[in-house]
Formats: C-alpha cells, sequence, structure tokens
C-alpha cells in the first residue's frame, strides 16, 4: 500500500512538471551545445592527443542538450552552502516543488537516473546515420558518469561521448546561480533569458579571444568540479529570488555602489577580484534587506558581466571533466567493473526468452561447442579444452573431451602439491553455448595466465608458422566494441599454440593460449569479450581488452618467447573506423591495407584492395607496412618459456599487493620560489629525468619542509617522463600558462594548490610514493629572492637566472659555464625532404614523412649527455623540437616560404656542452601569388611547374590525386591538421568554427563547365583528367605556369594596399566509399598583399 502512495505522488509530481512551463531548465539548450562545442575546443587545444573526433563530436553536443528531457532538469541543483538540490524553502519561494536530488549526486546515481520517473525521451538532432550507432541502446535513461567510462573503455565511443553530454550539461548548470541559490525561477530567469543569445549559430563573438585562452581546470574527482564551481557561483552573483540576506545567504554582498546614468549600480568583486555590476537598484534601498521590486537583474549591464564570468568557468570546468573523463579511462580500462557488457535494451528482451525457453525446455545440449576465454585476471585452476581448427576447405575436426589443466594459485597460503583437482568447485565451468536462434552469451571461462614474455627491443620476427593477417581494431557495424584478431597457419602442417602469446606494448591486450591447434592453411578467430563480434561466425578464443583506434603495437610470441610476428608502428596501418573496413594483409608481402569489404573478412580469404585517389587506409594518417614488414626486434634474455606457469598477479590493489616503487634518477633542477608581487599559487618546481629509462609520475608525489606529500596529476602531457626530457609541478596550472604561455611540455598539477614554497628556506623533496627520489634544501642567500628570478643549477651549482621552465638553464657567471662550451657552434647540415619521392626508398610506404628537414652534424656525446633540438629562427623564443642521442634528426615542417634555423645541443641535466648550428630556405610552393582588381578582386597563382603541391602519401598519381588551396585574408591560416568529407557533405561541413570563418571563398570553372564558388580551390595532379562529377577546377585555366581564380567582392570589401593573402594548403590522404580526408600539407605564412 505504501509503494502505491509513493508512485501516486511521483506521478501527480512528474504530472505537474509536464503542465507547467519548464522554467527550471537552466541554460537554453542551444546554449549548452555552445558551450560544449568550447568546452570540447578548450580540451582538444590542450591535448595534442586528443580523443575526440570531429566525427564523436556530435554525440558529445547532443547529450549535453538531451539531459534537459523532462523531468530530469528538477535534479540539475546543487546548493553548496546549505548541501542541498531542489528544496522547499519558503524564504526563497513559496511554492513547494518537493525536495530532489543534488546535481553532483544524479550524475553519479544509476539508480535513481533509471527509476520509471525518468523514463526516456528519445528526441535528437544527430543525424540518421548517426543516431543509428547509439539506438541500440535506447531506451535507457542513465547517463551517468561510470556508465559514460563504461561505455569508452568497451568501445562504445559514440554512446560513452553521448553520455558525457549529459555530464557536461549538469557542469554547465553549477555556473547558473539560480541552480546554486535552490531558486526554481518560476517566472523565468534573468540570467539564462540573457544567455539564450549565445549558440552555435551565433557564438560569443565578443568573448572569442578570450575563450580561445582558456585551459581545462584541473581537479582530482568529479565531486570536486561540482562543488567548486558551485560555491563559486553560490557566493559570487545573486539569482532573481536571492538578492539580499533575507534570501538566507550571507554572500555575495556589494563593495559599493556606482551611478552610471539614472541608474544606481552595486558592484562586486569575485573570488579573483575582478569587479562585477552586481546588480541595479531601483529604487533607495539597502542592499542587504531588499525586497523584490527594490533591486533587479534584469539589465543587460549587469547580466553581460555575469555571463562573462560564469561562461568563462562553465567552460573550464566542462573542459576540465573531459580531461578527468579520460584520465579516469585509461586508469579503468583493465578494471573489471567496467569491463562486463551491459546489456541493451533489446538484449535484455531477448535474454528473457533465452530464460523462459531454457525454463521449458531445460538447459540445452551436452554436445555443445565451448570457447576459450581469456580475461585479464586469472584463477586458480583452468579447464580448457583442446581444440583443432581445421582448414575452411574442409570439416571442423569434433572436440576431444576438455582435459582438467591446473595452474598454481597466486595465493600463498595453496601450494600446487596440496591442491586436487575436486577442489577446483570455486571455479565455473564454460558455460555451453546453444545451437539455438536464441543462444544467451557464453560464461567467460576461467583462462591460463597473461603471456610472460617481454617486449623485445632488438629481434627479427620470422613471419611463419602462424601470422597475424587481419585485425578489426575499429569493431564492426553492430558495435565499436566488437573487436576481432584473425590469425592464420600459412605452413604445411598443423601448430599447437599451447603456451604461445599475443600482447600490445601497452597491457591493453595481454594473453597466452590455451592447447589449440591450428591445421595447415586454416584460420583462429579470437574476439573480444565473447562471441558476438561476428554472428554466425564461431570464434575460437575469447579475449578481453581493448585495442585503441589510434594505433597499437602487437606481438606474437610462440611458446619458447620467440617473435613470429609483430606490429610496431604506432599507429594502424589501414582499416576505417567510419566505414567499419578492418585491416587486412596480404600473406606473401606483409603489405597491411583496408579491406573492401565493410566488416572484414573473418576466417576467409582476404579481399582484394581497393584505393581511390590515395590510400584507402585509415586509422592515423595511413600507412601500410610495405617496406618496413621486418622491423629488428629481440627478445628480453630474461624471457623464459617457463615463466608461463608463474602466478598471475592482479592488477588491482584489492587482490594483490601493490609492486614496489622503482628508483629512477629524476633530480630537482629549478625552482620558481619567489616571484615579483604576490605568489598566489605562481611558483613551481622543475625536474629532469637524467637516467637511461622512463619514469611514470603517476604516483609520484612532492613535499615542502613541513613533509607533507602532495599528488601530482596530469594537466598537459602524460605522466611519463622520457630520458632527457623536463617536467613542471606547477601549485596553480592556470596561473603557470599565463606567465608561461608559450611552455609546451610537461605540466604536473599539485594536489594542494593553497600550499607554497618558503621564501626564506625551505626543504623540496621528489618522491615515487615513499621511495625518496632527490631532495633540496635552499635558502635565500642563494639568490632568486624577490627578483622574478629562479633558483636553478647549472654544473652542479645553483645559482639565480631568469626562468627557463622546461629548457636548458643559463644562469652562472661566464666563467662557471666556460665560453668553449657555450659558444662553440659547430655546423649542421639541414636537408629539406618536400615530397614522398625525396624520402628514402625503403621508407615510401603509406605514411606521412614529408615536408620534413633532416638535421645532421658531427658530433661525439659525452657521459650522461643527449642532444636537445630546438627551432631558433626567432632566437628570443626557441622552440623545442625533440631529443636525439645520435647526430641525426628527422622532423615534419609545417610552414613553406620561411627559413628554417635548427640547433643541437649537447647537455645533462645541469651541463651544457657543445651546439651545432644551421639554416636553410624553405621555398614557397608558388613563385608568387598576385592578388589584383578592386572592382572584380583576382587571384593568379604563379608557379615553375604543374603539380606545385608535392605528392605526401602516394607514389603513384594514376588519374590523379585531389589537393587543396585555401585562401585567408588579413589573417594567418587558420587550420585543421585534417578534416574528413563524407559522402554528400559540403568541403568545410566539418571545418572547425574557426577555419570556416577565417576561409575565403573563390570562384572558379570546374570540370562540367559551370562556375562554382567553394571555400578552396580543388586541384588534381593530372589536371587533364577532370571527370563532370568532380568539383576540380577545369584543365583549361590551369596553365603551364599559372592559375587565375575569380574572389568573392562581396567577401573581401574595399581593398587597399595594406591587405594581403596568406595559404594553406591540404592533400588528400585516402579516399573511399565513406568518404575522403584531407591532410594539411602546409602553410605559407607570407603575406602576398593587395596591388592595383
Amino acid at each position: 500500500m505504501e509503494n502505491r502512495r509513493n508512485i501516486k505522488t511521483a506521478l501527480l509530481i512528474t504530472l505537474g512538471l509536464f503542465i507547467t512551463t519548464n522554467q527550471t531548465v537552466a541554460y537554453n539548450i542551444e546554449t549548452h551545445a555552445f558551450l560544449t562545442q568550447k568546452a570540447y575546443e578548450t580540451y582538444a587545444k590542450a591535448h595534442s592527443n586528443n580523443q575526440v573526433t570531429q566525427e564523436l563530436l556530435p554525440y558529445l553536443i547532443d547529450g549535453a542538450r538531451r539531459e534537459d528531457d523532462p523531468p530530469r532538469w528538477m535534479n540539475h541543483f546543487y546548493d553548496p552552502i546549505k548541501n542541498r538540490g531542489l528544496s522547499y524553502d519558503p524564504a526563497i519561494d513559496p511554492v513547494n516543488t518537493g525536495n530532489w536530488q543534488k546535481s553532483k549526486d544524479w550524475a553519479q546515481d544509476s539508480k535513481n537516473q533509471t527509476s520509471f520517473v525518468y523514463s526516456p525521451v528519445i528526441a535528437t538532432v544527430l543525424s540518421a546515420m548517426q543516431s543509428g550507432k547509439i539506438q541500440p541502446y535506447f531506451p535507457t535513461s542513465d547517463f551517468t558518469w561510470n556508465e559514460a567510462l563504461r561505455y569508452w573503455i568497451q568501445g562504445e565511443k559514440e554512446m560513452a561521448l553521448f553520455t558525457l553530454g549529459h555530464i557536461l550539461h549538469l557542469m554547465e548548470d553549477t555556473s547558473v546561480p539560480d541552480h546554486t541559490r535552490n531558486d526554481t525561477h518560476p517566472e523565468g530567469s534573468p540570467y539564462e533569458n540573457y544567455a539564450k543569445r549565445f549558440n552555435p549559430d551565433a557564438p560569443d563573438y565578443a568573448n572569442a579571444p578570450r575563450n580561445a585562452g582558456l585551459t581545462p581546470k584541473i581537479l582530482p574527482n568529479l565531486d570536486s568540479f561540482f562543488t567548486d564551481l558551485a560555491v563559486y557561483s553560490n557566493n559570487n552573483f545573486y539569482s532573481k529570488d536571492t538578492i539580499g540576506i533575507q534570501s538566507g545567504y550571507s554572500k555575495p554582498q556589494p563593495t559599493d555602489v556606482i551611478q552610471i546614468g539614472n541608474l544606481l549600480y552595486g558592484i562586486g568583486k569575485d573570488e579573483s577580484g575582478k569587479e562585477l555590476h552586481l546588480y541595479t537598484q531601483v529604487s533607495g534601498s539597502s542592499a542587504l534587506i531588499t525586497t523584490k521590486k527594490d533591486f533587479t537583474l534584469e539589465n543587460n549591464v549587469v547580466m553581460n558581466d555575469y555571463w562573462n564570468l560564469l561562461s568563462k568557468k562553465a567552460i573550464e570546468y566542462s573542459a576540465g571533466v573531459i580531461d578527468l573523463f579520460f584520465q579516469e579511462a585509461e586508469k579503468n580500462k583493465n578494471n573489471p567493473e567496467f569491463l562486463t557488457k551491459k546489456k541493451t535494451f533489446i538484449g535484455q528482451i531477448i535474454e528473457f526468452a533465452e530464460n523462459t525457453i531454457n525454463s521449458i525446455f531445460g538447459g540445452g545440449s551436452s554436445n555443445n561447442e565451448q570457447i576459450i576465454t581469456i580475461p585479464i585476471s586469472s584463477p586458480k585452476i583452468v579447464t580448457s579444452p583442446v581444440t583443432d581448427i581445421q582448414p575452411r576447405s574442409g570439416e571442423v575436426a569434433p572436440q576431444k573431451s576438455p582435459t582438467p589443466t591446473y595452474r598454481p594459485s597466486s595465493s600463498p597460503k595453496t601450494s600446487p602439491a596440496s591442491t586436487s583437482l575436486p577442489q577446483a568447485k570455486a571455479s565455473p565451468k564454460p558455460t555451453p553455448t546453444l545451437k539455438a536462434t536464441l543462444s544467451p552469451k557464453p560464461t567467460p571461462s576461467p583462462s591460463p595466465v597473461p603471456n610472460t614474455c617481454s617486449i623485445p627491443t632488438n629481434a627479427t620476427p620470422t613471419y611463419s608458422p602462424i601470422l597475424i593477417t587481419e585485425i578489426a581494431w575499429m569493431g564492426t557495424t553492430k558495435s565499436a566494441a566488437n573487436e576481432w584478431i584473425e590469425l592464420k597457419n600459412i605452413s604445411n602442417s598443423s601448430i599447437n599454440l599451447s603456451g604461445w602469446g599475443l600482447k600490445t606494448a601497452d597491457g591493453s591486450v595481454d594473453m597466452s593460449f590455451p592447447s589449440i591447434t591450428i591445421q595447415a592453411d586454416a584460420y583462429a578467430l579470437l574476439e573480444r569479450t565473447d562471441d558476438t563480434s561476428m554472428p554466425g561466425i564461431k570464434a575460437d578464443i575469447i579475449y578481453t581488452g581493448t585495442l585503441a583506434n589510434e594505433g597499437e603495437k602487437l606481438y606474437l610470441f610462440n611458446a619458447a618467447c620467440g617473435i613470429i610476428d609483430a606490429l610496431t608502428n604506432t599507429k594502424w596501418q589501414a582499416g576505417n573506423a567510419s566505414s567499419r573496413k578492418t585491416m587486412e594483409r596480404n600473406e606473401s608481402t606483409r603489405v597491411w591495407y583496408t579491406s573492401s569489404i565493410t566488416d572484414g573478412t573473418p576466417k576467409r580469404t582476404n579481399s582484394t584492395p581497393s584505393q581511390t585517389g590515395g590510400s584507402s587506409s585509415g586509422g592515423g594518417v595511413g600507412g601500410s607496412e610495405a617496406n618496413d614488414a621486418d622491423p629488428t626486434l629481440s627478445p628480453s634474455p630474461s624471457s623464459s618459456p617457463a615463466a608461463s606457469a608463474s602466478p598471475t598477479i592482479s592488477p588491482f590493489p584489492s587482490t594483490s599487493p601493490s609492486p614496489s616503487p622503482i628508483f629512477t634518477a629524476v633530480t630537482i633542477t629549478e625552482i620558481y620560489y619567489d616571484p615579483i608581487g604576490a605568489d598566489n599559487g605562481r611558483e613551481w618546481i622543475e625536474i629532469f629525468n637524467e637516467d637511461t629509462t622512463n619514469a611514470d609520475l603517476l604516483n609520484w608525489k612532492h613535499t615542502e619542509k613541513e613533509g607533507t606529500k602532495h599528488t601530482i596529476t596530469p594537466a598537459q602531457g602524460d605522466a611519463v617522463l622520457s630520458p632527457g626530457e623536463y617536467a613542471i609541478i606547477a601549485y596553480d596550472t592556470n596561473g603557470f600558462l599565463e606567465e608561461f604561455p608559450g611552455f609546451s611540455g610537461m605540466l604536473l598539477q599539485s594536489s594542494c594548490p593553497s600550499c607554497s614554497i618558503k621564501n626564506e628556506s625551505d626543504t623540496l623533496a621528489l618522491y615515487n610514493s615513499d621511495l625518496k627520489i632527490d631532495s633540496v634544501e635552499f635558502d635565500s642567500s642563494w639568490g632568486a629572492s624577490e627578483t622574478g628570478n629562479s633558483l636553478q643549477i647549472t654544473e652542479s651549482v645553483w645559482c639565480p637566472g631568469a626562468p627557463t621552465p622546461g629548457e636548458i638553464n643559463i644562469c652562472g657567471p661566464p666563467e662557471e659555464v666556460g665560453e668553449d662550451e657555450t659558444t662553440d657552434t659547430s655546423t649542421l647540415t639541414l636537408e629539406y625532404l618536400a615530397s614522398l619521392q625525396d624520402t628514402p626508398e625503403e621508407e615510401r610506404d603509406m605514411q606521412r614523412f614529408a615536408p620534413a628537414l633532416v638535421a645532421s652534424w658531427q658530433g661525439e656525446l659525452q657521459e650522461n649527455e643527449h642532444y636537445l633540438i630546438e627551432d631558433v629562427s626567432d632566437p628570443d623564443n626557441p622552440v623545442k623540437m625533440g631529443t636525439a642521442d645520435v647526430d641525426y634528426y628527422r622532423f615534419q615542417i609545417s610552414e613553406v616560404g620561411r627559413t628554417y634555423a635548427i640547433r643541437a645541443t649537447a647537455l645533462t641535466a645541469t651541463t651544457v656542452g657543445v651546439s651545432y648550428k644551421g639554416d636553410i630556405d624553405i621555398p614557397a610552393y608558388v613563385s608568387n601569388i598576385l592578388f589584383t582588381s578592386q572592382e572584380s578582386p583576382t587571384v593568379e597563382l604563379q608557379y615553375d611547374a604543374y603539380p606545385f603541391i608535392p605528392d605526401l602519401y602516394t607514389q603513384n598519381t594514376g588519374s590523379g590525386s585531389a589537393k587543396l588551396v585555401i585562401f585567408f585574408l588579413n589573417s594567418d591560416p587558420a587550420t585543421m591538421s585534417s578534416f574528413h568529407v563524407g559522402g554528400g557533405q559540403a568541403l568545410d561541413a566539418e571545418w572547425s568554427e574557426d577555419m570556416r570563418a577565417s576561409a575565403l571563398p573563390v570562384s572558379y570553372r570546374k570540370c562540367n563547365n559551370k562556375q562554382t564558388t567553394a571555400p578552396a580551390l580543388v586541384l588534381n595532379d593530372n589536371a587533364a583528367s577532370c571527370p563532370v562529377n568532380q568539383n576540380y577546377i577545369h584543365p583549361n585555366s590551369v596553365g603551364a605556369s599559372s592559375i587565375h581564380i575569380d574572389l568573392i567582392k562581396e567577401q573581401v570589401g574595399t581593398l587597399s594596399p595594406n591587405d594581403f593573402l596568406t595559404v594553406a594548403y591540404y592533400v588528400l590522404g585516402f579516399s573511399s566509399a565513406g568518404g575522403q580526408t584531407y591532410y594539411l600539407a602546409a602553410t605559407d605564412p607570407t603575406r602576398y598583399y593587395f596591388q592595383e
């Protein structure tokens, strides 16, 4: 009876929510779309390894739109002062709307989100193709933090970002004062009404420069993000019905009242000291004790100040949540809690039907096939059937009776000798697979231990008798989680894989094979998680873990840890994520290519490669192993076949002790302890890895004299410090980047932003967990006090000097450093590789190697030295290119038509040795660009030969390869590293907002002899080839040394000699039925000025 009353109450409340207008919603849904777009751009700018591609971004934005589906909005309130969600408070609103969950709890409460009150309302602005990728998960109303992580870890990236979008919506609402001050605003919110004007089609142009410089907020967990932003919003701003202390809030309070025209404005300051107009005073009342008619927020001056401050916070915090999401996904990628697949709505119906059938007809036949399953951690006992895998032309051999195989426990309390087979009650037997239409998913059976072979550094794979012949790293059209790997026996005899193994360099996939026999010319299919990846095709082995879409290094070992096959490129050499075409391999040449068949050819002969206008590959910039098929690798001396029987240690602390911390020679090399003016978290510490191995800083800590250990988390870059690399530990990473905006290295956030380094003296220490790595005890007599300098160590001596975060220290008297050591600049030779044909022939695969520079010099490194390579074209602002331990360095360049000056300097953590320097002039792709004619603006591209944009991706131009020329008026080129053009899409459909707004439309005659206006000039390398359905410029418009095109007069306006053009060039990377992907070849920063 009680439950019926509760249901009735809930129904009445829900009905009331639909009858009343939706006034409790915060930002308009399109304002949410705008803020989410800006948060993404802020996150992407701070992370070169951004995982949210342009194809995935719409899901993130649409998720942010959909969180306001009714009645979810009632849980979008969080008052941090009174620790409540939306609650009845007659001091604010006499209408009792009930008590609702705090938004920060709602974001993490699956049980509440899936209650019947929140049945999903399915509505979307995604295209039919886009929505189709997440439709199998509906109806669902669970859009919580852990659910988003689970989707991402299982490879369901579209649904993961759609769910994460809901979280970002809640974070953005936390910047709205109405939502942090318990104000339901039934008659509307002045702030929200003002914010409606900003959306993706009408962005905040006034704040665009400011937004471009924002960085993600760094906080340790989701709760901290909600609380931190809610406190800022609550303490510094009013909502319509909470002006004055009678509302129950003591903050904010005006610091001054000023008059502008006929109005009085209350002036306040936020926590950073920024002044803002708090309210407009209508009558001469006190600002502390008010009536609603005395003061108002409905004033554009007031609301503009609110928006300027609160939208900035919404963007920074939402970008920080995106950053936190990917950190948490990486930490939990092997966590079983997130690896268990959650059934879709349809899956639940099927399971119900299966259970009903089984309850009527029994548990199935005793002849069911069994599947080997390899999860991440191994139990004590393994029951593995010996399976023969037959050639596709023959019959599948009947399975032999399962042979129990004992594996020793990782627990010291049980020894192999004392454990008999009947005691293995806790180990479940493999669940039989019914040969019925509705077959339940197999329960993963116990597995062998993960592979114990070490990743090699110098050995040659045998590429026989087993070969990796196909990889579905992108999943299938049914699900991105349906990854699979195909092996083939290319020998003339059967091979038993007992003790063999497959693993990735990062450990995301790590398996040892049980006793499985592959007959000659037969295949083995390895499927992820369960046997549903390829319906109708039986899996031979089930594994857990994920293959990253960006790429993996993958190794196949035999039982003696010999390397049988290896993929050593960091990016996949082929395959297409958008079209779900797998990465297939030619067995004889071992060249990888993109399958011509969607979902690939598991356990079948691979397809014939099909390419159009370049490579069909996907996954990074494309490529193949055509001439890099035999990398030199070697097994680790520590590898031992016997090691495969050793106990498995689970990766999770709850089941095994943490490994002892490892000492890595990382030293403190610079201390910025006393900036000019207030410190305010501006202090920082520089560390340097002078070891020969990487230092993983994830569990590292730092201390001051008090001894409290502060954890450090990546704010820029990852947490792996390579040999010869620097990192900065900052108390306030945002403040650090404001003071040193050009810093691009590893930046770590201290967990104690309010802590500081003592100016008089202090002791700083660095720890790996509890193992002390380095420490420095200093005092102000060493220098750098109140001068803006830092303390730096040079030649083992600490001295003051201008701050050099992430760079070689420069302090010290000239005689200490040594004239010869710092000024001995020898010759460095630079070679320009303009095109693919300029690269060594053995490297001419589908990888991108041009345009590039090769620097070489004659030098000899001393002990512990390495070379620092810098672009010193601007001597006052050198740009670090990388490090090397040989006298040779090659790197891609992104600009042509300029001079490069490159310097290589030998150094250790504390010494500077010989430097080598050279420069080279890189010609522009064109000899000149004439920008003329006031009445009919015209551009003439002048060149020495056509095609003038070099070939970067393929040696065979065939019928031609597309190139793009994009012009920019009175600005530097606004570019993307790549963009995709889907079938039927406009060329600029997936360009960034800045690039689309900055590009100058051009007019030219195309192949069908009609004039067209386009965002770029489209060229064909083979100018004579011009299919009428293509957008290439007409062959008759391509001269031997020039091309004339028109500009749109309305776009360029009235021109003067001060107006100029800059140019960006793109090349077609690959083309397939799913569209084309273009990559930035280079920009030309030369300013081509208008001439009458």
